[in-house]
C-alpha cells in the first residue's frame, strides 16, 4: 500500500548515478524534479518525510548515513 516512486525506465539521469558523490546526486535528483515537472513537496510525501527534511537534505551539507539509503 506504500506510494512508490515511478522513475522512466529511460531515465539515463538516474541510471548513471551509480557511484555519484553526493553533490552530483543532489544536482541529478534537482535536475530530474525539474524536467519531470515535480518540486520537493512531492518528493517529500513520497518519502513519508516534512518539505522541510528534503529541503535540508538537498541543502549544501552531507546527507546523514542512516537517510542516504533512503
Amino acid at each position: 500500500l506504500y506510494n512508490r516512486i515511478a522513475i522512466p525506465d529511460d531515465s539515463a539521469t538516474f541510471r548513471n548515478m551509480a557511484g555519484a558523490n553526493q553533490d552530483e546526486l543532489k544536482m541529478n535528483v534537482k535536475l530530474w524534479l525539474k524536467a519531470n515537472g515535480f518540486d520537493y513537496a512531492w518528493l517529500a510525501e513520497r518519502c513519508f518525510v516534512t518539505e522541510a527534511t528534503v529541503s535540508n537534505w538537498m541543502a549544501n551539507q552531507p546527507i546523514p548515513a542512516a537517510q542516504e539509503h533512503i
